[in-house]
């Protein structure tokens, strides 16, 4: 599974706890994967998002539609596998920390976020991938500053893994296919890259610091994009003190 990035700078505010605690040797770690899954529509991999700098203010009401179609967001490549048209297509991220253990209890069966819904009515167009065809679609949530916010907040890890699912597919005859959540640990388990979990281990004050997470901000655009797709990415985001604010994690991509 290979991994690759470019330049992005993303800063994520953490709240100052009373307890005197080193933050600035914190480092979160963040993980995006494809899945192996039986899905009609599969997931090919990754884009990045085009180069700047005419990009959107993220304040835009409709950064959302310019994201999806327009390249400026990370994009998920999907890949139509039937005869059949499909109308609409709805993918959804599974994260949690890598070093949970594979018995007990596993807190990461219900943590999921959208990464991208998509139908003809918003594309305007007949088919949203057309049949036995590719498409590609841009995705918010994709940005390592979002997804890394996202478990960074609620895990309190110095690792977040996302593994990518198709969620739900619908079909110019009308039919439709539903994913199974009972699927969700195995197949974010599964996804995992090798010798990951061993360093994701977090001490109690670290995970103190992690969950006092107070929002998230995206930096400049990219210097650069490829046409290539990927079947995952990693992104190292040390935590640092850009200024009053206080520490922050920043994620160069």
């Amino acid at each position: 599974m290979k991994f690759k990035g470019f330049v992005l700078a993303a800063i994520v505010v953490m709240a100052l706890g009373p307890a005197a605690f080193p933050v600035e040797n914190l480092v979160v770690k963040l993980f995006v994967t494809t899945v192996r899954q039986d899905s009609p529509v599969e997931i090919v991999g990754f884009k990045y998002p085009d180069s700047g700098p005419s990009y959107p203010d993220r304040d835009d009401n409709d950064f959302e539609g310019m994201c999806l179609t327009g390249g400026y967001c990370p994009k998920v490549v999907l890949r139509n596998t039937t005869g059949k048209a499909v109308t609409a297509v709805g993918v959804e991220g599974l994260y949690g920390n890598p070093a949970e253990p594979k018995d007990g209890t596993v807190e990461h069966l219900n943590r999921e976020f959208q990464v991208l819904w998509v139908d003809n009515v918003r594309l305007k167009s007949l088919h949203v991938i057309a049949a036995n065809g590719e498409a590609e679609f841009g995705s918010n949530t994709l940005w390592p500053f979002a997804a890394a916010g996202i478990g960074t907040h609620e895990l309190g890890s110095s690792c977040v893994h996302v593994a990518i699912v198709v969620r739900r597919v619908e079909f110019s005859d009308g039919t439709e296919w539903m994913y199974d959540s009972n699927q969700n640990a195995a197949l974010w388990r599964d996804s995992i890259p090798s010798g990951t979990a061993s360093s994701c281990q977090t001490s109690p004050e670290a995970i103190a610091k992690l969950k006092s997470l107070g929002g998230s901000w995206s930096g400049p655009a990219p210097s650069y994009s490829s046409n290539e797709t990927i079947d995952s990415y990693s992104v190292i985001c040390p935590v640092k003190k850009p200024g009053k604010d206080g520490p922050a994690v920043v994620c160069a991509w």
